[in-house]
């Protein structure tokens, strides 16, 4: 009669990399390495200078750390003065009242780009051909996936230009 095995049994022997027979060995794919589970962190996002005028209208830059590789998204919303209606940010035509207002976020642009562990910077376009961004207030944020397709928190900042 044959002993029995038990999966407590045949989990062990597969554990310390003993052949069992009449199992067929598992194939690690992954080189022996455990599976990166741990997200990039972007840090120390600024956007220098601050404050802009649109009479001395220059590109402002944001600085931000990585604690590793990975590709980045920045992306630069205007914010806006709004009004709620039916549960959605709308652009206000009129100063809402306190209870209907609302900051409504539009997308002005986003660039990606792959950024190596440390510090980067990219550049912000504030002129598209003979056209700049009007006066207002602007978010920039800031987030990264490294190759194992973990997400960062993401982070912001802002500047402005003014008259």
């Amino acid at each position: 009669m044959a002993p029995t095995r038990t999966p407590v049994l045949l989990a062990a022997c597969c554990a310390l990399g003993l052949a069992v027979p009449g199992v067929a060995a598992a194939q690690d794919t992954t080189g022996g390495l455990p599976p990166d589970t741990t997200a990039p962190v972007v840090s120390s996002l600024k956007v220098t200078p601050s404050k802009l005028s649109l009479t001395r209208l220059h590109a402002p830059t944001a600085t931000f750390a990585l604690s590793e590789a990975a590709t980045v998204t920045v992306t630069v919303e205007r914010l806006q003065r709004g009004r709620t209606v039916k549960g959605h940010c709308l652009a206000a035509k009129h100063k809402p009242k306190a209870k209907e207002a609302c900051t409504k976020a539009t997308r002005i642009s986003r660039l990606t780009s792959a950024a190596p562990a440390g510090a980067a910077r990219v550049t912000i376009a504030v002129r598209s051909g003979t056209r700049s961004l009007p006066a207002s207030t602007y978010r920039v944020t800031a987030a990264a996936v490294d190759t194992a397709a973990n997400r960062s928190t993401p982070a912001t900042a802002h500047f402005t230009i003014a008259f």
